[in-house]
């Protein structure tokens, strides 16, 4: 993998996933299982479970094979996620500034956004909403069997953001799109810190979900995808869990990326900052 992922081109890969990720800081491993393979070299504290096409760099080695071996090699340094706590903040602040809904919001049919909302989002079976400005929700979000979450049209080739302070679930046939423009897609962010024991910090239920332009990210807490057949551009967390049959789309990357704040500013990574313009 890259030194520096944020910043380098990434190619489309639709691979037989089926693995365990943490990597940077402490206790840093790579579980895979039967069939899975990286396509280059990987660096883990642990190694467990993997064809690696390139080499291996470890202090702990386990079922594992690769095209040269090296024990004993550093575990990787921490690096910073690639969207920060202050940058999150400012998206939330962005949502309060568009307006406060007091309680769980479950209204079908309906556009929202800029907004906050002090409560849980709750889209029950077949339920669309759509998405105008950048939500903030100071609870959990449950996207239930054949709902939607969907950015306006007014969104163009722009991203949305959508932030949750807990929990983050999407269920069968549930989907979570951009605009209808090739280069839109939406980040949804959850706070939470899980697991906990009922839940990750983002949980897509089934493989049968319609996130294939969504970005996850999970700064201090588990992104679970429990069934294969999932594709998505991108995720980042803590911790990662993957199942068999799931596609990650590295299509550009969050540097090249543009988020709508709905209206007409717009959030632009420029020299390794968030500018907003």
């Amino acid at each position: 993998a890259s030194s520096n992922w944020l910043y380098q081109s990434w190619s489309n890969v639709y691979w037989d996933m089926n693995f365990r990720i943490n990597m940077g800081g402490s206790g840093t491993y790579f579980q895979g299982a039967s069939g899975v393979t990286v396509g280059g070299d990987l660096h883990a504290n642990t190694i467990d479970s993997v064809t690696v096409s390139g080499d291996a760099y470890y202090q702990s080695i386990n079922n594992a094979t690769a095209a040269n071996y090296y024990p004993g090699s550093t575990d990787p340094s921490q690096t910073d996620f690639p969207i920060s706590n202050a940058q999150i903040t400012q998206w939330k602040d962005e949502a309060l500034n568009g307006g406060v809904h007091t309680g769980n919001y479950t209204a079908c049919g309906t556009s929202i956004g800029p907004l906050k909302i002090e409560g849980d989002l709750i889209l029950w079976n077949n339920c669309d909403v759509t998405v105008t400005g950048t939500l903030y929700v100071d609870g959990i979000i449950d996207i239930r069997s054949g709902s939607s979450l969907v950015l306006d049209s007014s969104f163009g080739g722009n991203g949305g953001v959508v932030v949750s302070s807990e929990h983050i679930r999407l269920e069968t046939s549930a989907a979570v799109t951009g605009s209808g423009n090739g280069d839109s897609y939406m980040l949804l962010i959850s706070e939470g810190v899980g697991p906990s024991p009922t839940r990750e910090a983002i949980e897509i239920r089934t493989g049968d979900v319609n996130i294939d332009d969504v970005i996850l990210f999970a700064p201090n807490g588990t992104v679970k995808i429990f069934q294969g057949g999932a594709t998505l551009l991108e995720l980042a967390g803590k911790k990662i869990e993957i199942a068999d049959n799931v596609g990650l789309v590295y299509e550009q990357g969050l540097a090249n990326a543009t988020f709508a704040a709905g209206g007409d500013s717009a959030w632009e990574m420029r020299d390794g900052t968030w500018l907003k313009f």
